[in-house]
């Protein structure tokens, strides 16, 4: 840190955060997320944003970006393909992760990351959205 300034605007990020964890806060900021323990992220329940434009193709998750008017593909491994049969079920993350454990060799530690990392990536390009229960 080189400032008292530096040092004030890390102690609010992180009071933010704690903030946040300790609410159960809906408003959790997108790009907060991969901050967030695994115990906050295993309550969040996945949803599909009404009106996104997405499908699995091919292994693939196959989104419309409006900006560019162009089609984006995005391979998805396994665990992914599956969770994504799981979201917008009213499941939290860390059920989802228990669901897919049933049917895998991975360990669950795994499986949630990938769980996680596949709905952060989903929420940043607007296709997915969050409920805490």
């Amino acid at each position: 840190m080189n400032s008292r300034r530096d040092f004030f605007r890390q102690f609010a990020g992180h009071a933010a955060k704690i903030n946040d964890e300790i609410k159960g806060s809906e408003n959790t900021h997108v790009k907060r997320f991969p901050e967030i323990t695994d115990e906050t992220a295993g309550k969040i329940i996945p949803v599909f944003r009404e009106g996104a434009k997405w499908e699995i193709k091919d292994g693939a998750i196959c989104i419309f970006n409006e900006k560019t008017g162009k089609n984006e593909s995005y391979d998805l491994n396994q665990t992914e393909l599956k969770a994504m049969e799981f979201f917008g079920k009213n499941m939290n993350l860390a059920y989802i992760a228990e669901e897919i454990k049933s049917g895998s060799a991975l360990h669950i530690s795994e499986i949630f990351q990938s769980v996680k990392s596949l709905f952060i990536r989903l929420t940043e390009l607007k296709i997915c959205e969050y409920v805490n229960n």
